[in-house]
């Protein structure tokens, strides 16, 4: 039995993630606050993991499975705006949502399945924000970058340990058409500079749809060993 644990996972990317995931023989559980899927083979987890409390509640059973899979895509963009216009509030709810609750996860992850053996990856949804400064976005950039450099450090500890069996991927997705981008739109030029870019590239109907890139993402967990990168990006990707 294949088992998927996906946070975000009642709209956007992560419910497109389930939804392939599903179509393709996975038992999914579903990590989140609300529930938007209904299938004999997916779980919700009802659970707001941008409070660090709650992640002690996330349990990964997996006696008995043939593969493993983490998701961690649950995100925010944040309070958008110069640090030192912005909400401490809003910028301790960014980084726990975007960076710890990713980190605390595949801690968990790891130490509750070390002794199942079988195929499993992590699998953490980044950004290009986080290979490249945004004025308006400086946490998130931040967290976005803080979890390609995890990724990688739990990468070579995987490697020096001979983990052969486990991986982990930090990929941006590229420009999809989600909430957030809808968030950037309404934001002014004092904002953030690049604002009626990104208002252009949707009336120019440039943004790729949750679907798609889901099922991209899909196809690269089934054909993950053709790559030995950690961070990658989504339009890069070939498949041999």
């Amino acid at each position: 039995m294949k088992l998927a644990w996906v946070t975000g996972a009642s709209k956007g990317l992560g419910k497109a993630l389930c939804e392939h995931l599903l179509n393709q023989g996975w038992h999914v559980t579903g990590i989140s606050r609300q529930q938007s899927i209904e299938n004999e083979h997916f779980t919700q987890f009802v659970c707001d993991l941008s409070l660090p409390g709650n992640l002690a509640a996330v349990q990964f059973e997996a006696l008995n499975a043939s593969e493993l899979l983490l998701v961690n895509n649950a995100g925010t963009l944040g309070e958008i705006g110069a640090v030192g216009s912005i909400s401490d509030d809003e910028m301790i709810h960014t980084v726990s949502l975007n960076l710890t609750a990713a980190a605390v996860l595949t801690n968990r992850f790891l130490k509750q399945t070390q002794h199942v053996d079988c195929k499993k990856t992590i699998l953490n949804i980044s950004s290009g924000a986080g290979r490249n400064a945004y004025d308006g976005w400086g946490v998130y950039c931040s967290t976005k970058a803080g979890l390609d450099m995890f990724s990688s450090a739990v990468a070579k500890e995987l490697l020096i340990n001979g983990n052969q069996h486990t991986r982990i991927f930090s990929i941006a997705p590229g420009v999809i058409d989600t909430r957030m981008q809808e968030q950037i739109r309404t934001a002014n030029s004092a904002q953030f500079s690049n604002a009626e870019r990104f208002r252009k590239m949707h009336q120019d109907e440039l943004l790729i749809s949750p679907e798609i890139v889901a099922l991209q993402l899909v196809t690269f967990i089934s054909k993950r060993d053709q790559f030995s990168e950690v961070c990658l990006d989504v339009r890069n990707m070939e498949f041999r």
